[in-house]
């Protein structure tokens, strides 16, 4: 994939127009003018670089607490729907229907993508050309709404996966799937439209620094659920932070012989 940085398009440009013979070939590319690769390189200003993402999360506190919810809430995806194959193998799905299933996920960012430009047609009238003319913290409103659907869509799909000896219909594990998929795209959405809008495009890379770091350290560190746990509590455990204090205060249903392990829980 070519490469997309707007000296880099500008070198490109300077090329074809140099062999085309504009301006008798006398033009260059920014990074044409000042040397090769290695002579621009200046270590100081690489290190002003990689510094700015930390320093924004150290000094702004509302873009780690939105950097770090909306890696959580994707971190809680991988984690949660691990246990999503054997959610639908109890319906005795085979792997092209499971991998269908996940349509309710798509139709779930679909309807936010839609919620998103409903809210974005009204912004603009509002703005009328001048973006001072709405808060960056609007673009927040939408999010206030959605974002408990996380917790709702992950208890759902929990509570729903004992499976059809319990008379639970398959489609019911996939309309909270559905849920799923709406808050999380919301929660995405939101913040990083937030950051960008309140802080400039330079503030994306600190939220993308932080989300992806909180999305590998979730999937390294969350450990499969053990054989004595079902879907059902694996699922429950990472819906728990964002809707109680701690994890060990949260109770699941049941177990189907009633019986969970306490160090489980704990």
């Amino acid at each position: 994939m070519p490469e997309t940085r707007v000296t880099c398009i500008l070198d490109r440009q300077a090329k074809r127009m140099r062999k085309q013979g504009v301006n008798g070939g006398n033009i260059w590319g920014p990074d044409e003018v000042n040397g090769s690769f290695w002579q621009r390189v200046d270590f100081k200003h690489s290190c002003k670089l990689m510094w700015r993402p930390y320093q924004f999360l150290l000094a702004e506190p509302i873009v780690t607490a939105l950097s770090l919810f909306s890696g959580f809430s994707d971190a809680l995806i991988f984690t949660g729907l691990d246990a999503f194959g054997l959610v639908m193998g109890k319906w005795h799905f085979s792997t092209i229907p499971i991998g269908l299933c996940f349509i309710a996920l798509l139709l779930g960012y679909l309807v936010a993508y839609g919620m998103f430009v409903w809210r974005y047609y009204y912004d603009r009238i509002a703005m009328d050309g001048d973006v001072n003319k709405i808060r960056p913290e609007r673009r927040l409103w939408l999010l206030l709404f959605l974002a408990p659907l996380l917790a709702v869509g992950l208890f759902g799909f929990a509570w729903t996966s004992f499976g059809p000896h319990y008379n639970i219909p398959w489609i019911a594990p996939l309309i909270f799937l559905f849920i799923i998929g709406l808050a999380n795209f919301a929660i995405y959405m939101a913040t990083v439209d937030y950051m960008i809008a309140a802080y400039g495009k330079h503030n994306n890379a600190c939220g993308s620094y932080l989300k992806r770091d909180t999305d590998f350290l979730f999937q390294v560190h969350t450990p499969p659920p053990p054989p004595a746990a079902t879907a059902s509590l694996a699922t429950s455990l990472p819906a728990s932070p964002p809707s109680t204090p701690h994890p060990s205060t949260t109770t699941s249903s049941a177990a189907p012989n009633g019986n969970w392990p306490s160090r489980h829980l704990s």
